[in-house]
């Protein structure tokens, strides 16, 4: 098996997987999540059903929420919010969703992600 033979194969091919990503990395740069921007986020158990979950955040008084499915449930991540618009969220969903618990709530404050970020 003569593999440098094939070098300049391994070169094209390289090439065809790392120009894309730094294609797309310079149209859309890297979209940072809470550890670097701040904010809250929020952890359900008892559902996958991304879209009502989205529909029954939106209801509520938290800004520019962000929902993704996990193996467990759901997470939203939000900006940061205090402990009203937190218990807010929880009833809404909770009772808007039967079967759906809160599992975990994080926040990070702008000291902890300007810490990570400088």
């Amino acid at each position: 098996m003569d593999i440098i033979k094939y070098r300049k194969w391994w070169y094209i091919l390289s090439l065809v997987i790392i120009v894309p990503g730094l294609i797309s990395l310079a149209l859309w740069g890297l979209k940072p999540s809470i550890d670097f921007t701040g904010g809250t986020q929020i952890e359900f158990s008892g559902t996958k059903d991304k879209a009502k979950v989205e529909l029954v955040v939106k209801k509520t008084s938290v800004s520019n929420p962000t929902v993704t499915l996990t193996d467990g449930g759901v997470i939203v991540r939000t900006k940061t919010v205090d402990v009203t618009k937190q218990n807010e969220l929880k009833a809404m969903v909770e009772k808007e969703i039967p079967g759906t618990k809160q599992i975990q709530v994080d926040t990070v404050g702008p000291s902890i992600s300007a810490e990570v970020t400088s």
